[in-house]
Order: structure tokens, then C-alpha cells, then sequence
């Protein structure tokens, strides 16, 4: 490997490296888990750069298939389901809550978590890429290889099955 490769691996590995690990971690719920998908992700970085296999290419989205299908491939592996992890509701803005209030977006947040991990695969990873990784139809359509109207239609459907999860956990 030559240096241009290993600075373009490096920058790249310093750029993705926190963002992919977020996205990791909601997507498999499981922070042990996310980091050994974050090296299997970046192995297949070294791989893609070594062997020159495209050039020109737009790594977030291309990076975020890799992590993608690196984390489904973990879950075949050991055929675990862990719990999902959400960013805590308590950490609005807003000031300092009761006790009564903080156990108040505890309990909303282990619905919210528990409602999203019945969510399917595809409608969970659009669903975490734009929300929580604010990421563009077009990045997800890309990432995932699907035409921006098939992301749109996902992201609308696991928001209703969402909105149906957590009606029924509030009745």
C-alpha cells in the first residue's frame, strides 16, 4: 500500500469514523457490536482502495451500505436482537427536569426504542440514516441502492407503523 492510499484511508477513517459508530450503534443497539462492525467496514475500505476497484466514488453513502449490510450480516451471524438504541429524550434543551419528568421520558423512550426495534429492517435503517444521521434521500437512496421514491415511501411507512406502535402502547 502506498502513502496516497494510506492518507486517503486515514482521512477518510478520521472523517466517518464517529458518525458511522452512531449510526452503528442505534442500528444494532448494541455499542460492543457496533465497534467490531466499524472495523469489518473499515477492513472493507482497505480492501476497496487497495484493489483501486472505483474511482470517483461518494464514500458517505457507499460507506453507509457497507456498515449497512456489515451489521445485517453480524445479526445472521449470531441471530441476536438487541434493543435499540435511541437518542435520550432527556437530553432536550430545555433545563433540568423532576424526577417526576425524567422517569415521564424514560418510560416514553423505552416505547419509542421498543416501537422501532419492531420496525423491519429496511424501514429502521431509513428511518435512523434520516433522522438521526440527517442524511438526504438522495444519500440514503444511495446507500441503500434504491430510487429516492422508494426512500421517501419507507420513511412514510415506518413513520405510520411508529405512530400505530406507539398508539397502542399509550391505550
Amino acid at each position: 500500500m502506498d502513502i496516497e492510499e494510506r492518507e486517503s484511508i486515514t482521512s477518510l477513517v478520521e472523517t466517518y469514523s464517529d458518525e458511522l459508530h452512531s449510526y452503528l450503534c442505534r442500528y444494532t443497539g448494541d455499542y460492543a457490536m457496533a465497534k467490531d462492525v466499524l472495523g469489518d467496514v473499515f477492513l472493507k475500505l482497505v480492501q476497496m482502495i487497495r484493489h483501486k476497484r472505483k474511482k470517483d466514488i461518494k464514500w458517505r453513502p457507499w460507506l453507509y451500505r457497507v456498515a449497512t449490510n456489515c451489521a445485517i450480516s453480524r445479526f445472521r451471524k449470531q441471530k441476536v436482537r438487541s434493543l435499540f438504541h435511541l437518542k435520550e429524550i432527556s437530553h432536550r434543551k430545555e433545563g433540568p427536569k423532576t424526577p417526576h419528568e425524567l422517569v415521564e421520558i424514560s418510560r416514553e423512550g423505552k416505547m419509542v426504542r421498543n416501537a422501532i426495534l419492531k420496525l423491519g429492517k429496511i424501514h429502521r435503517s431509513v428511518l435512523v440514516m434520516r433522522v438521526y444521521q440527517e442524511m438526504t434521500y438522495k444519500e440514503i437512496a444511495d446507500s441503500l441502492e434504491i430510487n429516492v421514491g422508494t426512500v421517501k415511501s419507507r420513511i412514510n411507512e415506518a413513520k405510520s407503523r411508529l405512530k400505530k406502535q406507539l398508539e397502542i402502547g399509550y391505550e
